[in-house]
């Protein structure tokens, strides 16, 4: 993946016109042509090269705002100055000769330099500071690009639960991106095991490793199944690890295994009978996430259409018998498999709704032993029961 950065561009309306609560959202996505077209012209290029996927539209457009963020900057009435994706939704910028906006971010500077540095390196206080020894935090912009990407988050808005265990990339902006959705995105390839075998897989910091065992894997991402990562505090989770994030809780220096419940089961909608199917298909037209880590509620979501708003797009798997699905807190050493442990769904059944079978109803024909874990590697047997 590449871009370009631009000079930075100088728009005639202040900061309130759009931190104004009611039209800064409209506003901003009028800006994101505004700066394409200025853009356009000072290159004096059509920008076709933004468009890989060739639809007509730039792949993606990022603005950092040169303004502090609602809560440094103290505009508490507004829900537009923070970080954020959307799309412009205007069908008049498509053009394949002259691609216009489409998808994009909106975000503050502030979220780039940490309070002790700011002033030296822009001659400005932007107030809010994040970590203290980074010169540059990435931090939200990395989480903002996973939704240009296509991520959703994963943490629960309500804040009840913490599904996915707070420290992945898009629940709470830390550490690194979790198996599910680098598979999603193709940046990594699973092993998929189809026989009792043994494996010895690398840390997910050093190459992606993980492992994939479903009941009846589909060859797609977006089915149901449980991904297994070896967690070390290396890589993208060191910073997050070992020094924490401002408001956000450290991850563990231990080195373990990570279990994921993943079902991205799609949901197809049938305009003739006005309803939604659960498919594994991901070749259908107008196909939606059957689940989602939020709570339910009327207005979000799609977790309903799977028949149950138990079942969750990405779910930690504890190392704790006793506890439920509806798990809290964030991950910590506890919750890692080490050496000598064993998996089953049997075992673990209160921590899927279904208990002994999975969200689709399937049977989980797999044990799992962690014959060896460390910091440099892992051996597995997976074991077939099918």
């Amino acid at each position: 993946y590449s871009g370009t950065v631009t000079p930075w561009y100088d728009i005639e309306n202040d900061v309130d016109y759009f931190a104004d609560g009611n039209n800064g959202g409209r506003r901003t996505a009028a800006l994101v042509n505004k700066a394409i077209k200025w853009y356009r012209e000072l290159s004096g290029s059509d920008l076709t090269e933004f468009d890989v996927n060739k639809d007509g539209y730039i792949d993606s457009v990022i603005l950092i705002y040169g303004a502090p963020d609602y809560i440094a900057g103290d505009f508490w009435g507004s829900d537009n100055l923070w970080a954020y994706c959307s799309w412009v939704q205007n069908t008049s910028q498509k053009s394949k000769k002259n691609p216009g906006g489409n998808a994009f971010c909106w975000a503050s500077y502030d979220f780039m330099y940490d309070s002790n540095n700011v002033i030296d390196r822009t001659g400005h206080n932007y107030h809010n500071g994040d970590c203290s020894s980074c010169n540059i935090d990435s931090h939200t912009y990395v989480h903002e690009m996973g939704h240009l990407f296509g991520l959703p988050d994963y943490y629960d808005y309500s804040g009840l639960y913490s599904y996915s265990g707070v420290f992945s990339m898009q629940d709470e902006n830390i550490g690194a991106h979790d198996p599910f959705s680098r598979f999603a995105l193709g940046w990594n390839d699973p092993y998929i095991p189809t026989k009792t075998t043994t494996i010895e897989v690398n840390p997910m910091e050093v190459d992606g490793s993980c492992i994939l065992l479903a009941s009846e894997f589909t060859g797609s991402p977006f089915t149901e199944y449980i991904l297994l990562e070896l967690f070390t505090p290396d890589g993208l989770n060191e910073l997050d690890c070992y020094q924490a994030y401002k408001y956000r809780p450290q991850g563990p220096v231990t080195s373990g295994v990570r279990i994921w419940h993943v079902d991205a089961r799609l949901a197809a909608f049938n305009t003739r009978y006005d309803d939604w199917t659960v498919t594994d298909d991901a070749s259908k037209n107008r196909l939606y996430s059957a689940t989602s880590n939020t709570t339910p509620s009327d207005e979000t979501g799609y977790y309903d259409y799977a028949g149950s708003s138990n079942y969750k797009n990405l779910q930690l798997i504890r190392n704790d018998k006793n506890m439920s699905w509806e798990s809290t807190g964030a991950l910590s050493e506890e919750d890692l498999f080490y050496t000598g442990d064993t998996f089953s769904l049997s075992d673990y059944s209160k921590q899927f709704p279904n208990n002994r079978c999975l969200n689709s109803g399937h049977y989980f024909p797999w044990t799992i032993t962690f014959d060896e874990v460390g910091r440099y590697g892992m051996t597995v047997t997976c074991t077939f029961n099918g």
